[in-house]
């Protein structure tokens, strides 16, 4: 039984017909869901942006209320001529003030106040030392204890510290912390009063508005930098809206997600009517094709090659079943002329992208990159490859050129194809050799030629990188690395050779000692600022770089870190440094004869230097060092080991040095600062004494009594009760 067959004008009238049902259908849809959605997402926004100018005035007037709960603070408790250690008692009413305050304020977790110039601060309905508070009780995860000591000390306007986990003992916790400046009756900064606003507190203030939109929030000062956020940034796409504060000029962020609830809601109404003009659509389709093909006869030969073309249809009304099929064939001619332009056009990428493939091991075996790649005329004969990196020098108008060339000159005696890497000075090339094709005598020649051919041709130079050669295409990759690391070896070699991972193989094999001993001398020689051990040391590594024969990693190895030397110590050495040198310059040197030039000038310079300059330099080494231990003796976790590594010294070395400017030892040092810090805190008889030891370096309150007593003569107790008595009578 013949099938039937259509004529084009079947497929005309049924797509007409279809148009004139599709079109009035889906632009009432379109139009409904875009016009509904949109109206009802600016309704949104609206809201979200009243919402927000009213949090943002809402936080603003908390803000408000802190500067005039620390003015209020000012006036009531009359810091100006308050000293600690004279009226020690008194701090029980400024404690219980404080209580006060933080109480009626719901946002505020705890209230602190800092007095300029001493030693005992309020916090936490109590008083404690002002390094203890930065040291030990309050540690704050962003900001160092040295950040909030400057803070304290030299600010004197408001500064709101990011939201950040402040470690408390015994807990724990996220906190916007806030300091207002405490100012007296002459309008100077007495000192900072400290309010702890509880993250989730403030959370839940921002939730309590705008809960309802599953908003991100965040708060910005007017540099942009994050103060508070709650909740998670949405990864869908979110409706955006923002609030500047005239009055702090904070930026009020709320970032609303559109899966909202009710989004989601009209969404899913939309999908809904959709898919049901779809469906309409279709059975309406289904009902007039029905109808037609009572009126149309089909023609089968048009129907199958128009159905091997996706429901192609023929251009004129006009034509008949013969027309069409040959409208159908000049179709198919200039989509194929078409795609020939188009990958004439995208050659050069597709093989580029094959050969990257290829480097990285996408193909098992050569028969399979032969078949990938018939059409793009590449393919390897010979089974035994390299790889071939070539670093050019000097600017290049077109690469393209340059490589073809390349290709050109290897191709002579080899199998060559290329590809580009990302830096724009390197070239990729693998090449197919015979088997008895050796890489030591025969391409290393071909490759001398190269290099003399392209410096004719370009005015060019460059330097080529050898891999080993291995059978098989899995073993390029292995090629590829070694030719990387060949070409790295210019480092040594010097721009303009040909470099072969198998020479390099057989050099390292005589190891060489790395010389770390000379190079941690000479990081003491510079950190002493010893003129004449500089000059010692530096003479000893040059000679040693100069006259051995070292592979590449132990060249690199010992080049930058003569670098790092110099540059770590380049802040308080300026003199030592070359005029108008830059230590992050000194990275940028592609040689080991750069390097040695230059340490060879740094070598000049530091033995010019004046004798009055190296006192001068130990002088400020030895400043610096009593400063360091000063500063941080009273730590718990302070020992000498950290003390010589903050130098850059070894402990010996550190030992040594310290006794030779002072005749003591650091130990000794240290003791003695702890020990009168321990006779000061004696003094206050609420203080325990773990507390004390505590606060002097001394995990062990054992420790501090025994060591307290071989020093003083009596213990900690006996001190106190020695000081109970001086005072009595």
């Amino acid at each position: 039984m013949k099938h039937k067959t259509f004529d084009h004008l079947f497929f005309k009238y049924l797509i007409s017909y279809l148009l004139i049902l599709l079109i009035p259908v889906l632009s009432i849809n379109v139009l409904f869901s875009h016009r509904f959605i949109k109206a009802y997402k600016k309704e949104i926004q609206a809201q979200a942006d009243a919402d927000l100018v009213y949090l943002g005035q809402m936080i603003d007037a908390e803000m408000q209320t802190i500067a005039t709960t620390a003015d209020q603070m000012r006036m009531s408790m009359n810091f100006d001529r308050y000293h600690f250690v004279q009226n020690p008692l008194q701090s029980y009413d400024y404690i219980n003030q404080m209580a006060v305050y933080s109480t009626t304020n719901p946002l505020l977790n705890e209230i602190g106040i800092y007095l300029r110039g001493e030693e005992y601060m309020f916090i936490n309905k109590s008083t404690c030392p002002v390094d203890l508070f930065l040291n030990n009780m309050y540690q704050f995860e962003k900001t160092s204890p040295e950040e909030m000591r400057n803070l304290l000390i030299h600010e004197d306007r408001r500064i709101v510290l990011p939201e950040q986990i402040i470690s408390i003992p015994g807990k724990k916790d996220s906190f916007l912390t806030i300091l207002e400046p405490l100012y007296t009756d002459y309008e100077t900064v007495r000192g900072m009063c400290l309010f702890f606003i509880r993250a989730s507190d403030l959370e839940h203030f921002v939730n309590s508005r705008l809960d309802k939109y599953e908003a991100y929030f965040s708060i910005e000062d007017m540099d942009g930098a994050l103060l508070f956020s709650a909740n998670t940034m949405p990864e869908e796409s979110y409706v955006f809206s923002q609030y500047c504060s005239p009055q702090t000029g904070y930026i009020y962020t709320a970032y609303i997600p559109e899966s909202l609830r009710f989004v989601e809601k009209i969404s899913s109404i939309n999908r809904e009517l959709f898919l049901t003009t779809l469906l309409v659509f279709l059975v309406s389709g289904v009902v007039i094709s029905i109808l037609m093909r009572m009126n149309y006869s089909p023609i089968r030969k048009l129907k199958e090659k128009a159905s091997l073309l996706g429901n192609f249809h023929s251009k004129s009304s006009q034509e008949n079943s013969l027309e069409t099929i040959s409208t159908t064939l000049d179709y198919l001619s200039n989509q194929n002329l078409y795609l020939t332009d188009k990958l004439k056009n995208n050659a050069a990428a597709i093989k580029s992208g094959r050969i990257y493939h290829l480097l990285t091991g996408h193909y098992r075996s050569r028969e399979d990159f032969n078949m990938d790649t018939e059409d793009l005329n590449m393919g390897y004969i010979n089974n035994r490859f390299f790889v071939a990196m070539v670093q050019v020098h000097g600017a290049v108008e077109d690469y393209d050129a340059l490589a073809l060339c390349i290709q050109k000159f290897l191709s002579q005696t080899m199998e060559c194809f290329y590809t580009f890497t990302p830096e724009p000075d390197k070239i990729i090339f693998i090449q197919g050799i015979e088997e008895n094709f050796l890489i030591e005598d025969q391409v290393e020649s071909v490759l001398r030629k190269l290099r003399i051919e392209i410096r004719q041709k370009f005015s060019l130079d460059i330097t080529i990188g050898v891999g080993n050669s291995y059978s098989g295409t899995l073993s390029i990759p292995r090629s590829y690395l070694e030719a990387k690391s060949a070409l790295d070896y210019r480092f040594v070699k010097g721009n303009g050779t040909v470099i072969l991972y198998q020479t390099l193989q057989q050099q390292e094999h005589n190891t060489v000692a790395y010389p770390k001993h000379a190079l941690e001398q000479l990081r003491n020689a510079l950190a002493c600022r010893d003129k004449h051990k500089i000059h010692d040391w530096v003479c000893i590594l040059a000679d040693n770089m100069e006259k051995k024969n070292l592979p590449l990693f132990a060249a690199k190895g010992i080049c930058f870190d003569i670098i790092s030397i110099f540059m770590e110590t380049a802040a308080p050495l300026q003199t030592l440094l070359p005029d108008g040198t830059d230590p992050s310059d000194l990275m940028n040197m592609e040689t080991v004869d750069d390097v040695i030039g230059l340490i060879q000038r740094l070598n000049w310079q530091a033995a010019e230097l004046p004798r009055e300059t190296e006192k001068q330099n130990s002088d400020i080494l030895l400043d610096d060092l009593k400063q360091y231990i000063r500063n941080n003796c009273l730590r718990c976790e302070f020992s000498i080991q950290e003390t010589a590594e903050h130098f850059h010294m070894l402990l010996p070395n550190l030992s040594q040095f310290f006794k030779e400017k002072t005749g003591g030892n650091i130990l000794d040092y240290s003791t003695q600062i702890r020990m009168q810090k321990a006779k000061d805190l004696l003094a206050d008889s609420k203080l325990t004494l773990k507390d004390i030891s505590q606060q002097v370096g001394y995990y062990n309150v054992s420790s501090f009594i025994r060591r307290f007593k071989q020093i003083e003569g009596m213990t900690p107790g006996d001190y106190r009760k020695y000081l109970t008595s001086s005072l009595d009578f």
